[in-house]
């Protein structure tokens, strides 16, 4: 089935979203925030079997679309394309960021939700993301680290258009960092074709961080009833325990850790990865 894209309404203007396959319906979210859809390649591995929606999230790529970015519009779009398509519960999934979004959707719309797929998230504990920095450092050569550390004491007093193409450095070798195996590295996203949106992701990591540590969301999350399947790179610079712990709190979960990859487990090591999703998703009831 050809790929079919279309742009879908949600409060405050529209979403750009793709759709392929056939089966029953799965959505995927992509990371950032600010980015926009890269998991073609992820959704592919689905498709035979599943009717896969992938969609450019509110404030970033194709999708326009006025108003706040929050976490509360991200789930209110979620529901709203859901409502679109007619789908009384689907299969919610997300990469990064994206998959902290799927988790956030499940708790908030647990009857909506058939199934959880988590890929390379950072669970709930803020702690993650000192650690990450940390090893994200080390993986890279002495000159890079320099580089990296000088571009980010810099960033609060560039002006503009310098400020753009610090980020967009910073972003070269946060991606560097990203994978286990350099050769993978011309099939990882560099995010060139549409701008990333630096106010969405400083403004929405946070939000997110925030509900992150809430008792109310923490005790939503204990009670999703959905199957979940946590699955993460082993060589991610974003802590694997902290997914771990993430999975031990969800009542019916999952943890996988997958060697040789880092955060991109489908570009990396696509066969073991195309295999823990499908053989995951065919427990799941219809």
């Amino acid at each position: 089935m050809e790929e079919q894209t279309a742009f879908m309404a949600v409060s405050g203007g529209r979403l750009w979203t793709a759709r392929r396959g056939d089966g029953p319906p799965l959505v995927l979210c992509h990371g950032g925030p600010g980015a926009y859809d890269y998991l073609g390649s992820l959704a592919a591995m689905l498709e035979d079997r599943f009717t896969v929606l992938r969609y450019d999230q509110r404030g970033s790529g194709r999708s326009e679309v006025e108003g706040p970015v929050t976490m509360a519009a991200m789930l209110d779009d979620l529901d709203a394309l859901r409502r679109a398509l007619g789908i009384e519960a689907w299969i919610a999934g997300g990469h990064s960021f994206g998959a902290n979004l799927a988790l956030a959707y499940a708790a908030a719309h647990p009857a909506r939700v058939r199934a959880l797929l988590y890929v390379s998230g950072t669970g709930l504990d803020p702690a993650w993301h000192a650690e990450y920095v940390e090893r994200r450092l080390e993986r890279l050569a002495c000159a890079e680290q320099e580089e990296f550390a000088r571009l980010r004491a810099d960033l609060p007093t560039l002006p503009g258009p310098a400020a753009d193409g610090a980020r967009r450095r910073l972003r070269e070798l946060s991606r560097l960092a990203d994978v286990v195996d350099p050769c993978c590295l011309d099939r990882v996203p560099d995010f060139s074709d549409h701008p990333v949106s630096d106010a969405v992701n400083v403004s929405l990591g946070a939000e997110w961080e925030a509900l992150s540590v809430t008792p109310a969301f923490r005790a939503a999350v204990a009670t999703i009833p959905a199957p979940a399947l946590l699955l993460h790179g082993a060589g991610d610079p974003r802590p694997a325990r902290f997914v771990e712990d993430l999975a031990r709190r969800l009542p019916r979960a999952e943890f996988h850790l997958l060697p040789d990859c880092g955060h991109w487990p489908w570009i990396e090591r696509p066969d073991p990865c195309a295999a823990r999703l499908r053989s995951f998703l065919r427990g799941v009831p219809p």
